[in-house]
């Protein structure tokens, strides 16, 4: 039985891995154009707009030591 288990399951394989090539090489019959998004920003300054990128400043985040803390305030 686990020689038919194993035949099978490379049958599955194999045809949904034909099935699969010929799903795609049909996308390739009729490809979609790309389509450059229009750069718009809004007139009234909002930050709702697009960002397409840039240099953004460095962000650094603190936090308190909460050990040292705590000898302090025990002690």
């Amino acid at each position: 039985m686990r020689v038919y288990a194993l035949l099978l399951g490379i049958l599955f394989t194999t045809g949904y891995g034909y099935a699969a090539q010929v799903a795609v090489s049909s996308l390739k019959a009729n490809p979609a154009t790309a389509v450059e998004p229009a750069a718009t920003s809004p007139a009234d300054g909002a930050l709702d707009g697009v960002w397409y990128g840039g240099v953004l400043a460095p962000v650094t985040v603190e936090s308190p030591n909460r050990r040292h803390q705590s000898r302090r305030d025990s002690g």
